[in-house]
């Protein structure tokens, strides 16, 4: 039987951890520059922070823009072009969206029928709430109605049953 407490032996290993720590050391991974992270991300399809592009990971195809309805939110006109009067609530009555939340929806899903029913803005952003809330795999199935502008925060409730 060898034996383990002998010098030689624990020399060995001591000078093998040494060797292993220098190679480790001159040929392990280096510190990547931001150049190299965004080129990489890039790479992945990644996009980079402010820069909104929409990508379709699901199932579902695309609306074509000729068949998007005609609507046009306040905050897409310039600011030029609306008067404090034309969006005011007395001129601008609250308008109600109706959504069906069918089983095998996922989250992305509904975030995409909302944001194209016009009843949010951004997609993204509400998925950051149900991300917020825990709530991506919560949604009910069913029929709700919305009302354009509503707090992303009380959509993520009723959409869940809270």
């Amino acid at each position: 039987m060898p034996n383990f407490l002998r010098k030689e032996f624990l020399l060995g290993i001591g000078v093998g951890f040494i060797l292993s720590a220098i190679i480790v050391w001159a040929f392990g991974p280096r510190q990547l520059t931001n150049e190299e992270i965004k080129a990489k991300a890039a790479a992945l399809g990644m996009v980079e922070q402010g820069v909104q592009k929409e990508v379709y990971t699901s199932g579902i195809t695309p609306v074509p823009p000729q068949s998007k309805p005609a609507a046009v939110l306040p905050a897409q006109v310039p600011p030029a072009a609306v008067s404090p009067a034309a969006v005011s609530p007395v001129n601008n009555p609250a308008r109600k969206v109706t959504i069906t939340v069918t089983s095998g929806m996922g989250s992305e899903d509904v975030a995409r029928m909302l944001e194209q029913k016009g009843a949010i803005r951004n997609q993204h952003e509400f998925l950051q709430v149900l991300t917020r809330h825990k709530a991506h795999t919560r949604l009910q199935n069913g029929t709700f109605t919305i009302t354009v502008g509503e707090d992303m925060d009380t959509i993520v409730k009723r959409l869940t049953g809270k």
